[in-house]
C-alpha cells in the first residue's frame, strides 16, 4: 500500500527574490542660471542625471502560500485512484520530483474524475517547478486554475504561477494572478504578500495611480503583514517621481520612526534628506546626511549620502566644503560614483574660480570614464572654465570642438561661448557673425533668448542699425515675456531714431514708459523721447516729458541735459521768468557741459525780463551779476550786443557811472559790432567820473563816424566838456566853435553857448562868461535849459562884480521859472 504523505509545499523560487532595494543616485547638480544683459555672462547646461534603475525588489522574504491539506477520506478499502495518488505523492514527500511529476501525469491521465485532481495539478507544477521545467510547471498551475473555479489549491497555484511570471518581468500576466490569489487564499500573510505584488505589478506597468492606492492599503495592515515598510517605500518611491516631494518626505520620516530594522531606517533616513535638497532645505539636509554618515548601519548608502550631501553644499552655494570633502573622500567612492563625484567637486572649483583644478577634474572625467554621462558635459565645462578664467587658448579650444564635433548637440553652445567670448572683448563685428550662425533652436530658452539680444547689441556697436532693428524685432517677437524686452525696446527705438523713423522710436518709448514702470530703462525711454520730441520742435512736448523724467527719477544721472532742455523750451516759448531756474539747475549740474549755454540763456532772459519792466532794477542788476561772472570764465560764446548795450545805457541813465563804464567797455571791445552811440556813451560815463583823457579819446572815435550836423554837434560838445575838464580850453573852444556852427540854433547851440560859458568862467573872463549864458535865456525858452543858463549867468555876474544884474537876472529867473526853483528845491 503507497503512503499518504502531505508535506509542506515549497517556495524556493520565491525566496530566490530577496535582495535589497537598487540603490538611487540622486540627479547631477545644475548649473548656475543665467544672467542678463548689458554686462555677458554665460550660462552653462544642466549636467545629464545618471540613468534610472530597475524597480528595486522587496526586502523581506516572502511568505509561502500554505498548500492545503488534503480532506480526511474515511475508512474504506483502497481504490485503484487512490493507490495512484498516494503512490506519486510518496514521490513528493521524499523530493523526488523526477519520480513523483510522471506518477501525476499518469494519474491525471487514467483517472478524469478523480478526488485529488486539483492537488495532483498543483503537486505536479510544483515538481517540474523545482525541476526547472518551467513552461511545464507553469502549463500545470494554468491547467489547474483553468478546470477549476473553486477549491483549496486555487489561491496557491494562482500566486505560484503569478510568482513565475513576475520573475519574467511578464506583469501583465502576474497581475490578474496575484489579484486572484489574493481573493481565493485564507492565510493572512500570504493574502498580503498577493496585495503587494499585485502593486509591484501596477508600478512596473506605470498604472502608479492604482499602485498607490494598493501600497497605501498596506501600510495600514499591521497584523500579518512583512510587507508594510516596503509598502511605505515604494508609495514613496512613487510620491517623488509624481513630483509630490512633501508627501514622499512624510513617509520616509514615518519609516524612519516605525521601523525596528537599521538597514531600512538608514535607508529612509538618506533618501527623506535628498527630498529635503529638493525642496530647498538644504540646511537640514546637511544636517541629516552628515548624521546619518555616523551611523554604524550605513552600510550601502554611505555612498549615495555622501554625494547627495556635497549635492546638499553646492545647493547652499558651500563650494569650499564640496572640495575638502571630495579631498578627504575621493578614494572611498565607487568607480559607478566617481564621474558624478568628480562633476560636483569641478564646478565647485569652478565656482570658487579656481578654474586650474577645476579643468584638471573635467581631464580626469573626460581621459578616465570616456563612456560616463558626464563625459560630454566634462568637455564643455571645461571650455567654461577657460571661459571664465579668460584664457588666451579658449578660441582656438573651441574652434578645435566645432571642427572635430561638428554633429555634437553642444555644437551651438560652443558657439555661443565663442560669441560671448568675443563680445566680452568688446569684437562686435565678429561676436554678430558668430551669434547670426547660431541655429537657437537648440538652446535652451534663456540662453537663446540672450543671443539675439546681444545680436541686436552688437549690431547697434557698429552701427548697423537695420539689421539691428531686425534683430531686436525678432527678439521682441519670439521672447515677450523676457525681462529684457525694454531693453530690447530702448536699443530698437534709439535704431529706429538713428535711421530717421521718430515716429515708430517714439511708440517704443511710449511702450517702456506706459508698460513697464519698474524697468530700468524707462529712464533711458524719458530721456530720449524728450530729445526726440525735440528734434519734432514739440518743445512743449519735451519739456513735459523731461519734467516727468526729472519728477520719477531726482537722481537720474541726465538732470543737467533735463534741466537744460526745458529752461531752453521756456526761453523759446517766452516764458523768461520759468526758464531762468532750470537754466540754472543744468549749469550747476554739470558746469562743462552747461555753463556757457545756459548762461546765455539766462542772461537773454533776464534782458528780456528787464526791458520788459525798466522801473525794476531786480532783473537789472542780476543781469549784471550774471554777465559780470560769465566774463571772468573767459567764455567762447559771446553775450549778445543788445543786452550789454541796454544794460550799458540803463546804468548811465540811472547815473551809475562805473557800471556803465564796465559793460559799454565790453561792448566797445566788440569793435565790429559796436556802433558810434556806444563809443558816446562811454565817454559821458567816463567823463562822469572825471575821467577826461580816456573820455575824449572815446569821443574822438565817436566822431570818427558821425557825420551828420546833429550826431556831430553832439559829440563835439561832449568832447569839449572832455577838454574843458582837462584844462584844454583853446581844445575846448574849438570844439564848441564847431559844434556852433553845425547847429546855429536850438537846443544844441544852447548847449554849446552853456560850454563856451564855462570855458570863460574857467579861464577866469565872467563878463565875457555872463554875456554867454544871458544870451541862451534870449534865445531859447527851455524849461530846463535857459533857468540853468540863468543860473550860471547869475553866478558869472556875482563874480565879475555886477550884483545889481545878478539881482535883476534872479528876479527874471524866478519870474519866468518858478517851476523850476520849486523842482529844484524840492530835490528833484
Amino acid at each position: 500500500m503507497r503512503l499518504k504523505v502531505l508535506l509542506p509545499l515549497a517556495s524556493a523560487a520565491l525566496v530566490s527574490m530577496q535582495v535589497l532595494h537598487a540603490q538611487e543616485v540622486r540627479r547631477a547638480i545644475p548649473v548656475e542660471p543665467p544672467v542678463a544683459p548689458a554686462v555677458p555672462f554665460f550660462t552653462p547646461t544642466p549636467t545629464p542625471a545618471p540613468t534610472p534603475r530597475p524597480l528595486p525588489p522587496v526586502q523581506q522574504p516572502v511568505p509561502q502560500a500554505p498548500e492545503p491539506a488534503p480532506t480526511p477520506a474515511l475508512i474504506q478499502s483502497e481504490t485503484p485512484d487512490k493507490e495512484e495518488i498516494d503512490y506519486a505523492n510518496s514521490f513528493y514527500a521524499k523530493k523526488v520530483y523526477d519520480m513523483a511529476a510522471p506518477e501525476y501525469e499518469k494519474y491525471l491521465g487514467l483517472y478524469p474524475t478523480g478526488a485529488d485532481r486539483q492537488m495532483a495539478y498543483f503537486r505536479l507544477a510544483e515538481s517540474y517547478r523545482a525541476l526547472g521545467s518551467m513552461n511545464a510547471a507553469k502549463n500545470a498551475y494554468d491547467s489547474l486554475l483553468s478546470a477549476f473555479t473553486d477549491g483549496d489549491f486555487i489561491g496557491p497555484a494562482a500566486y505560484r504561477l503569478a510568482d513565475i511570471y513576475f520573475q519574467e518581468m511578464n506583469y501583465d500576466m502576474a497581475l490578474p494572478l496575484f489579484r486572484r490569489a489574493s481573493v481565493r487564499m485564507t492565510d493572512k500573510a500570504a493574502i498580503n504578500a498577493a496585495k503587494f505584488f499585485t502593486a509591484r505589478c501596477l508600478e512596473s506597468l506605470k498604472s502608479l495611480p492604482e499602485a498607490k492606492i494598493a501600497y497605501d492599503e498596506l501600510t495600514g495592515i499591521a497584523e500579518n503583514n512583512q510587507f508594510r515598510e516596503a509598502s511605505r517605500l515604494a508609495l514613496a518611491r512613487i510620491l517623488t517621481q509624481e513630483g509630490k516631494k512633501v508627501e514622499a518626505h512624510k513617509q520616509y520620516e514615518q519609516i524612519a520612526k516605525e521601523t525596528d530594522k537599521p538597514e531600512i531606517r538608514i535607508e529612509a533616513l538618506v533618501k527623506a534628506a535628498m527630498l529635503k535638497i529638493d525642496l530647498g532645505q538644504t540646511d537640514t539636509a546637511i544636517i541629516d546626511l552628515q548624521k546619518a554618515l555616523q551611523q554604524p548601519e550605513i552600510g550601502t548608502w554611505k555612498e549615495i549620502a555622501r554625494i547627495g550631501l556635497m549635492h546638499a553644499y553646492y545647493d547652499s552655494a558651500k563650494y569650499k566644503s564640496i572640495v575638502d570633502f571630495y579631498n578627504q573622500n575621493a578614494k572611498d567612492f565607487s568607480t559607478d560614483a566617481l564621474p558624478e563625484v568628480l562633476m560636483i567637486a569641478a564646478n565647485a572649483s569652478r565656482k570658487l574660480a579656481d578654474y586650474k583644478q577645476a579643468r584638471a577634474l573635467y581631464d580626469q572625467i573626460i581621459k578616465t570614464y570616456p563612456d560616463s554621462s558626464y563625459a560630454a558635459d566634462a568637455v564643455y565645462q571645461r571650455l567654461v572654465s577657460l571661459y571664465n578664467a579668460d584664457d588666451p587658448a579658449l578660441i582656438p579650444e573651441l574652434d578645435k570642438f566645432i571642427a572635430a564635433n561638428p554633429a555634437s548637440d553642444k555644437k551651438d553652445q560652443v558657439l555661443l561661448l565663442k560669441a560671448e567670448a568675443l563680445y566680452r572683448k568688446q569684437d562686435y563685428e565678429n561676436a554678430a557673425t558668430v551669434y547670426k550662425s547660431l541655429d537657437s533652436t537648440t538652446l535652451p530658452a534663456d540662453l537663446r533668448a540672450d543671443a539675439q539680444f546681444k545680436l541686436g547689441w552688437c549690431q547697434m556697436q557698429t552701427k548697423d542699425f537695420a539689421n539691428a532693428i531686425t534683430s531686436f524685432s525678432d527678439f521682441l517677437t519670439t521672447n515677450p515675456k523676457s525681462q529684457l524686452v525694454p531693453a530690447a525696446l530702448a536699443q530698437r527705438a534709439v535704431a529706429l531714431q538713428k535711421t530717421g523713423d521718430l515716429s515708430s522710436a517714439k511708440k517704443d518709448f511710449d511702450t517702456i514708459v506706459s508698460t513697464y514702470p519698474k524697468a530700468k530703462e524707462r529712464e533711458l525711454a524719458l530721456q530720449q523721447k524728450a530729445l526726440l520730441l525735440g528734434q519734432q520742435d514739440d518743445n512743449q512736448g519735451m519739456s513735459d516729458t523731461f519734467k516727468l523724467l526729472l519728477n520719477d527719477y531726482p537722481q537720474t544721472a541726465v538732470a543737467a541735459q533735463a534741466n537744460y532742455w526745458i529752461g531752453w523750451a521756456a526761453f523759446k516759448m517766452d516764458d523768461y521768468k520759468n526758464a531762468i531756474a532750470p537754466l540754472d539747475a543744468a549749469r550747476k549740474a554739470d558746469k562743462d557741459e552747461y555753463y556757457e549755454k545756459a548762461t546765455i540763456f539766462i542772461i537773454s532772459s533776464l534782458y528780456n525780463l528787464e526791458d520788459r519792466d525798466k522801473s525794476s532794477t531786480d532783473a537789472r542788476d542780476k543781469l549784471a551779476a550774471e554777465i559780470d561772472a560769465y566774463a571772468k570764465t573767459n567764455p567762447k560764446i559771446k553775450i549778445p550786443v543788445q543786452v550789454l548795450r541796454s544794460l550799458g545805457n540803463r546804468f548811465l541813465e540811472d547815473k551809475n557811472y562805473e557800471q556803465a563804464e564796465k559793460f559799454l567797455t565790453m561792448l566797445t571791445g566788440r569793435k565790429d559790432e559796436a556802433v558810434a552811440d556806444d563809443w558816446l556813451n562811454l565817454g559821458r560815463s567816463l567823463s562822469s567820473q572825471h575821467r577826461y583823457d580816456v573820455a575824449a579819446n572815446a569821443f574822438n572815435v565817436y566822431l570818427e563816424s558821425a557825420k551828420e550836423p546833429i550826431p556831430r554837434c553832439t559829440g563835439l560838445l561832449a568832447l569839449g566838456d572832455a577838454q574843458l575838464g582837462l584844462g584844454k580850453f583853446d581844445d575846448a573852444q574849438k570844439s564848441v566853435d564847431e559844434a556852433c556852427a553845425l547847429q546855429p540854433e536850438g537846443r544844441l547851440n544852447a548847449e554849446g553857448r552853456i560850454m563856451a560859458g564855462e570855458i570863460q568862467m574857467a579861464r577866469g573872463s565872467y563878463e565875457a562868461a555872463a554875456k554867454l549864458f544871458l544870451s541862451v535865456s534870449v534865445l531859447l525858452d527851455d524849461p530846463v535849459i535857459t533857468p540853468h543858463a540863468m543860473e550860471l549867468a547869475i553866478e558869472a555876474l556875482k563874480k565879475a562884480g555886477k550884483d545889481a544884474e545878478a539881482a535883476k537876472t534872479l528876479n527874471d529867473l524866478k519870474t519866468r521859472y518858478s517851476e523850476y526853483l520849486q523842482k529844484k528845491s524840492d530835490g528833484q
